[in-house]
């Protein structure tokens, strides 16, 4: 059972690695400016943060109309961790954000 748990953490991981960033760098935002800050398409940020929100990673508010989404404490040590990997590698993060591209394809033809 733990095993699958670990599964499910990893395939959430490597698609959402630039929302938890993005999250990490804005106390709540709504899912449009999320799309727009990640690059990535509406959809599947929706999908993605659904995800996390099932993991305990994301919690959701309602302001007015719009759906805030921020990170919870479990979700901001994540993100943290993320961040890290990111900046101990800064000569790799060129191939790493075209290789993140790459899976995420691959991830969101599962999706």
């Amino acid at each position: 059972m733990k095993a699958s748990h670990t599964t499910i953490s990893l395939k959430l991981l490597t698609p959402s690695s630039k929302i938890f960033r993005v999250l990490l760098q804005h106390e709540g935002i709504n899912i449009t400016t999320l799309s727009k800050l990640t690059d990535m398409t509406y959809s599947i940020v929706v999908k993605t943060v659904n995800k996390a929100k099932n993991e305990g990673l994301i919690e959701f508010s309602v302001v007015g109309r719009q759906k805030i989404v921020r990170l919870t404490d479990k979700g901001r040590k994540l993100a943290s961790l993320i961040d890290e990997i990111v900046k101990l590698l800064p000569d790799c993060e060129i191939k790493y954000n075209k290789a993140e591209r790459e899976v995420d394809k691959a991830w969101q033809r599962r999706v």
